[in-house]
C-alpha cells in the first residue's frame, strides 16, 4: 500500500513540475481560436506617470535590437496597449521615457507562438502564448 501511495505522489509531483511556465494553474480555454492564428495581439505595459502630457517613444524591432531592423516607431501617452504582430517571430520593444530632463529606456523582447490544446479545453483550440511585453521601469 505504501508503494502505491509513493508512486501516485511521484506522478503528481512530475505532473506539476513538468508544465511549462506554470500553465497547470492557469485557465487554458480563455483566448482560444478554432483556427490556427497567423497573428498575435501583443499586450504591452508601460510605466504610468503622474503627468499625462509626457510622451513615450516606442520602437519595435524585428529580431534583436542589435540587428537594427526597425519595424515601427511611434509615440504614446497611455500606460498600456495592444499591438498586432506575426506569429513565430521575435520582436524587441524599446520604450524611451523622457522625464525631468533625463532619458530612461526599457527593453524587452517577445516571441509569440501558438499552442494547440486538445485535452484541457472542452473543444480543441489554439492559444497564443508569449504575447505579453513588460516595458515598465522600476527605478528612475
Amino acid at each position: 500500500m505504501k508503494s502505491v501511495i509513493r508512486i501516485i505522489a511521484i506522478c503528481v509531483l512530475f505532473t506539476i513540475l513538468s508544465c511549462e511556465k506554470g500553465d497547470l494553474f492557469q485557465s487554458k480555454c480563455e483566448n482560444c481560436f478554432t483556427e490556427e492564428p497567423t497573428q498575435a495581439d501583443i499586450e504591452v505595459s508601460l510605466t504610468p506617470f503622474a503627468y499625462s502630457n509626457y510622451t513615450t517613444t516606442i520602437s519595435i524591432y524585428e529580431g534583436n535590437v542589435e540587428d537594427s531592423i526597425l519595424f515601427q516607431r511611434f509615440e504614446t501617452t497611455s500606460s498600456s496597449w495592444v499591438h498586432t504582430l506575426g506569429i513565430n517571430k521575435t520582436y524587441t520593444f524599446v520604450a524611451r521615457y523622457y522625464r525631468d530632463g533625463n532619458f530612461y529606456e526599457a527593453i524587452n523582447s517577445v516571441t509569440p507562438t501558438v499552442k494547440y490544446e486538445k485535452f484541457l479545453c472542452v473543444n480543441k483550440c489554439y492559444r497564443v502564448i508569449g504575447n505579453k511585453c513588460d516595458l515598465r521601469i522600476k527605478y528612475y
